[in-house]
């Protein structure tokens, strides 16, 4: 009841149409999740596990994942896979767009940064882009600014937290088997 009322709290304050910026975003290069994944997380277990793949034992990122609350939050993660022009991904803001024929959604906008066809460069990159947003018991769409497209806004990835809908578990391998001696 309590998780309840904090999140229609948190949504009365979420005007549709008004575009608001993440709690918390982070964006870079060098995740240690190296293929195209996207992430809508509703648990600390899921969160932990998350980010300790995204982590990878890089000393120059905590081990422990950012605090969220999440009764009232979600932590979206959006993971590019191997590019060679892509330097980060962005997430950059968030609305609640209302239909009443097709129902209310979330509205994520996210830009890939220091895309350059003409670039040089020719090291491998793993950009990210990390957000906490507003717990929301409906659908979630993420859409993604690509500039080989002319700036137009593709939609990369869709969830759905309505009640009614089946969860997802994410893409976790399992824990690698150790040897008694």
């Amino acid at each position: 009841m309590i998780a309840t009322t904090l999140c229609a709290v948190l949504l009365a304050q979420i005007a549709p149409g008004k575009t608001l910026v993440p709690r918390l975003a982070a964006s870079g290069a060098e995740s240690g999740i190296r293929k195209e994944q996207f992430y809508l997380l509703e648990n600390a277990k899921d969160w932990q596990t998350i980010w300790t793949r995204h982590r990878n034992f890089r000393s120059s990122i905590p081990e422990t994942a950012p605090a969220v609350d999440f009764k009232t939050e979600v932590v979206l993660g959006v993971f590019r896979g191997e590019q060679f022009f892509i330097e980060a991904l962005k997430i950059q803001n968030y609305k609640l767009v209302e239909d009443k024929e097709k129902g209310s959604k979330i509205v994520v906008s996210c830009k890939d940064m220091g895309f350059d066809l003409n670039s040089e460069r020719r090291e491998r990159l793993y950009p990210f882009g990390w957000a906490i947003l507003p717990r929301y018991p409906g659908k979630y769409e993420i859409k993604n600014l690509v500039h080989r497209m002319g700036d137009t806004p593709i939609v990369i990835a869709k969830f759905d937290l309505s009640p009614a809908a089946p969860k997802p578990k994410p893409d976790v391998p399992p824990p690698p088997k150790t040897s008694k001696p």
